[in-house]
């Protein structure tokens, strides 16, 4: 029986950029003809990008996107091409998440999504109506076209594939990035295959769309021998698998996959990249504060971006130590980066003699401490003026979830590479770095104990407790969405508890107000979760 030589293209499109879009379609096109490829699969809504969101409410949007995907039909000569697109139904008002099928210089079939996802990141049936999924031939063989979501809920758009005669599923995917997709894709894919005891082309769309992180990881697997080819994590290209020839042949059980800090720090580092990018910059800055979050934030965008886009600034107070500048300038030295210090003792000190005098006594410590963050994110705002740096945020998951952060200070910035990242986390993923790369973080910066800086020998854990504590109550409060009693029955102080619960209540309208960033959880803040600002409701 002959096989179907298919190639696996996973490539990172960029939203509404049609014509680069195509043209790596084409290039990727080219390069399985090379390889003597009958069929090229591509991910899900590849030519417009992924998710359109509300840009599918507007008609010239979805007329472009629908008019590059058939020019596609150009490049489908001797090789057939599946790819993911917006349709319109009969209704011209209804859209479909589409398939299309190429051949022969022509369209040859529209398979339609029929699953449509409602949750997490996910907000499918607002823009889409579900459709029949359909199969095509190819070399004269039946291929099922699946889209995502369809292979997820259960098997039923995959058994009416087969019903339907088709020996192979091409399963065209915008699957985000999360610590735990990897395992969770395998139990699903293992389950199709074993279910049905049929052959799965997984292909799935790489790269940063504002915080969503794709990872990739297109492969093929099916009974009888799991994985035959993929292409890696977090990267371009095409990947070639025989199908059928190569069904008898042995082969991992997984696709090649990263470790835990791996995979975080790729995503970190293809989320910056293709955020900065994208939007036309090139040049980022950072205000860096001899601490481990800042620290952090120039290491990924350095290796994102290239020492040399990176600009660093110190802006040292009165309670700076003298660490924290040395620390920084080991930092950048180590890393190739720029530094510039801009001290803010001089201009702090006028500006409480100005309020002092205009309130008429002495400023509150938390109105000086404030004062100090907020005319560090206005010197780092006018640089980004001046110098046209896209400035990144430096808060990690931790300080978000509590509100440990100043509002038009710390969280001035228009990209949280770490906002995402528990404060554990941050010192996971830093060790992680020093003993993976040549360029270091300097040790001190992770062995000191965290500290704002506002105010004399002060540290964050006079604030807010153990790191490892207060991530711990954080998890199981917002991620598993346990109440303060039930997460002092896992042995966690109650009263502490309590008051980390509630601080994370109060801060939903700092939240709301700062950066998005790199999402690398399950439960990110924003769209993951949504929780009213003015909201009297006690969940303790």
């Amino acid at each position: 029986m002959t096989s179907i030589r298919v190639g696996l293209a996973q490539f990172h499109p960029i939203m509404g950029n049609f014509a680069a879009n195509l043209a790596k379609i084409a290039d990727l096109t080219q390069q399985a003809k090379a390889e003597g490829c009958d069929l090229i699969c591509l991910g899900e809504l590849s030519v417009s990008g992924y998710p359109p969101q509300d840009l599918l409410f507007n008609s010239h949007f979805v007329d472009d996107s629908i008019r590059a995907t058939l020019e596609i039909a150009s490049l489908a000569n001797e090789i057939t091409i599946v790819v993911g697109g917006v349709s319109r139904g009969e209704d011209k008002n209804q859209l479909h998440n589409s398939a299309y099928a190429f051949s022969d210089g022509r369209l040859q079939q529209i398979s339609h999504k029929s699953k449509l996802p409602n949750y997490e990141v996910f907000d499918e049936k607002r823009y889409f109506t579900p459709g029949p999924a359909c199969v095509i031939e190819v070399a004269g063989h039946q291929v099922g076209l699946a889209v995502c979501e369809d292979i997820w809920e259960d098997a039923t758009v995959c058994r009416s594939l087969k019903e339907q005669g088709a020996e192979l599923i091409a399963v065209v995917n915008a699957s985000p990035y999360n610590i735990d997709k990897m395992s969770e894709r395998s139990a699903v894919l293992d389950a199709r295959v074993s279910e049905l005891g049929i052959g799965l082309a997984y292909v799935n769309i790489v790269g940063g769309q504002d915080g969503l992180i794709f990872d990739g990881s297109s492969h093929a697997r099916g009974p009888g021998f799991n994985l035959v080819a993929d292409v890696a994590q977090f990267s371009e290209g095409l990947a070639v698998w025989d199908w059928l020839s190569d069904s008898s042949k042995s082969a991992t059980s997984n696709p090649s996959q990263l470790s835990q800090s791996e995979a975080i720090f790729a995503a970190s580092v293809s989320g910056l990249r293709d955020y900065v990018q994208d939007n036309g910059f090139s040049k980022v800055g950072v205000a860096l504060s001899g601490g481990i979050d800042s620290a952090l934030t120039t290491y990924i965008a350095a290796k994102a971006l290239g020492p040399e886009n990176v600009h660093t600034v110190t802006l040292p107070s009165k309670f700076s130590s003298d660490h924290s500048i040395s620390d920084s300038i080991e930092l950048c030295n180590n890393l190739g980066c720029t530094i510039t210090e801009l001290n803010i003792a001089s201009v702090h000190s006028e500006l409480q003699d100005t309020l002092t005098r205009s309130v008429g006594e002495e400023l509150k410590s938390i109105t000086d401490e404030n004062l100090q963050s907020r005319i560090r994110g206005l010197s780092m705002m006018a640089l980004s003026n001046q110098q046209g740096w896209l400035i990144l945020a430096t808060g990690n998951k931790t300080e978000a979830a509590v509100g440990y952060s100043t509002l038009y200070g710390d969280t001035v910035g228009a990209y949280g590479v770490i906002r995402d990242l528990w404060k554990t986390q941050v010192y996971e993923l830093a060790n992680w770095i020093n003993q993976t790369f040549d360029e270091k973080i300097p040790e001190h910066i992770i062995t000191k104990p965290p500290s704002a800086e506002l105010r004399p020998d002060q540290k964050d854990e006079d604030t807010l407790g153990d790191y490892d504590v207060v991530d711990s109550i954080l998890k199981l409060y917002i991620e598993q969405r346990m109440t303060a009693t039930e997460i002092a029955n896992r042995g966690f102080d109650l009263d502490h508890t309590k008051r980390i619960v509630s601080l994370v209540d109060r801060a939903e309208y700092k939240r709301r107000q700062s950066s998005i960033g790199t999402r690398v959880s399950k439960m990110s803040f924003g769209v993951d979760r949504r929780v009213p600002i003015t909201n009297s409701f006690d969940p303790l």
